[in-house]
């Protein structure tokens, strides 16, 4: 960009505001390290966040792996093929976030966790 270029940002439609909002007020909370943590989002958030994080990395392309939230039963894949994850929804949530190192969570197959890339 030169001189008098003008950024030009995403736009959102303002119906979605309130989701990203919501979004980043939570994570951002457990980033502080006050003793608040994913396993204390409301379940609903958590599924809600879950889905969008396994969008973005499905989007994004660079992350192959299957996932099995034990809290919910369900099975979410993230590309096709690469290890099985499983574990709490929040904890899968939080390692997707890379918020966690994957603590607590199981890895089919004696595998490594897969390494989570930065979603910007």
């Amino acid at each position: 960009m030169g001189p008098g270029d003008v950024a030009v940002k995403p736009q959102a439609p303002a119906s979605a505001l309130t989701w990203m909002r919501l979004r980043e007020v939570e994570v951002h909370h457990v980033d502080l390290d006050a003793g608040y943590s994913f396993s204390n989002t409301p379940a609903e958030l958590v599924q809600r966040l879950l889905d969008h994080t396994v969008g973005l990395l499905v989007g994004a392309g660079t992350l192959r792996c299957q996932l099995v939230a034990t809290t919910s039963g369900r099975a979410l894949g993230v590309g096709s093929g690469g290890p099985t994850v499983t574990g709490a929804d929040h904890a899968l949530l939080a390692f997707l976030l890379r918020r966690s190192d994957g603590a607590g969570l199981a890895v089919g197959g004696g595998e490594a966790l897969p390494a989570v890339p930065s979603l910007g």
